[in-house]
């Protein structure tokens, strides 16, 4: 019998598609497009406060994380079906992962230092909201693990 974690895995492992990579793929180059849309829209203000400073840094991280997981997905789409093995490899790769947790944190600073900026006490609810949904997100991700994983 396979453990509720196997079943999982097998689950997400026949989950790869040509049409969800490229969902992935343009999401992670929404990433890097929202990054550098903030640099852009932050060269027309300068960075002279602290807030903006810590934007610019976490676009200036953001950015290249996200166009470096796009490209790697890119070579994926590219080069065919024969390599699927090799991106459960890589979507399960620690480093895959830690990129994209880099990239979010850096982009989520960024978001912050703006917000921070324009408005302070917005921060608390910017942050507020981000958090509740988080937890929404969470546990979605959770319904949907025990549907799966419910079905025999």
């Amino acid at each position: 019998m396979h453990s509720a974690r196997d079943q999982l895995k097998a689950k997400l492992d026949t989950s790869i598609t040509d049409e969800r990579t490229i969902l992935v793929r343009n999401t992670f180059l929404a990433g890097s497009a929202l990054a550098t849309a903030i640099l852009v829209a932050l060269t027309q203000v300068g960075a002279k406060e602290i807030a903006l400073k810590i934007a610019v840094v976490a676009c200036s991280i953001a950015a290249p994380t996200w166009l470096c997981l796009a490209a790697c997905l890119e070579a994926y789409l590219h080069l065919g079906d024969d390599l699927k093995v090799q991106l459960l490899i890589l979507r399960a790769s620690s480093v895959y992962a830690l990129l994209q947790l880099v990239g979010g944190i850096a982009l989520y600073v960024a978001l912050c230092g703006v917000v921070s900026f324009l408005l302070p006490w917005a921060l608390y609810v910017f942050i507020a909201a981000s958090a509740l949904g988080v937890a929404y997100v969470v546990s979605t991700y959770v319904r949907v693990a025990r549907s799966l994983l419910s079905r025999k």
